[in-house]
């Protein structure tokens, strides 16, 4: 599990860092007039090819195809193995002084409701709804299966508005 972890941190490090890319160059390119004013092409092709990278760094988070390791995949896996749910799993991985023992404490209580013995599966059930089903993921998904992957036979699917999208890294995050 924690192999699992690790590399969905450093998928998760990755596209964030592709996030902050695009914000920056998207910042460049309002405060340059001279960018402004040139030909189009170069930066909707540059802007097109962010947003398909965000959307398919948020659907490989999201994926839960049992074939992948994804944010989901690990939650589902999670479920399973109730032991890595544990106040007394959670305190072991902190160092044995009191002082510790009490930030650690605090956090499980902060993340599993003040006195549990275990994490709530509803949270980790939630959690996977809201990344494979809610909103705004399931717009992102769908912009992935229907345009992105496939050549979709309608005439236009609309792109995730970018507020969707960074709305969703947020959700991420948390």
């Amino acid at each position: 599990m924690e192999k699992w972890l690790d590399e969905i941190n450093k998928e998760s490090f990755l596209i964030f860092h592709h996030l902050h890319l695009f914000k920056e160059l998207s910042d460049i390119i309002d405060k340059n007039q001279d960018l402004k004013r040139m030909d189009s092409t170069l930066l909707e092709w540059m802007r097109n090819a962010f947003i398909v990278d965000l959307v398919i760094g948020v659907c490989r988070i999201c994926d839960n195809d049992r074939r992948t390791k994804s944010l989901v995949r690990f939650l589902e896996e999670l479920k399973k193995r109730k032991n890595y749910l544990t106040r007394e799993k959670h305190l072991g991985l902190y160092n044995a002084h009191a002082l510790m023992l009490d930030v650690a404490n605090g956090t499980f209580d902060d993340l599993a409701g003040e006195g549990s013995k275990s994490f709530p599966i509803k949270i980790i059930k939630d959690d996977i709804h809201c990344l494979t089903k809610g909103n705004p993921f399931k717009k992102i998904i769908d912009f992935r299966n229907e345009y992105i992957a496939h050549n979709a036979q309608i005439k236009k699917i609309p792109a995730p508005l970018y507020r969707e999208l960074f709305h969703s890294f947020e959700i991420i995050k948390e």
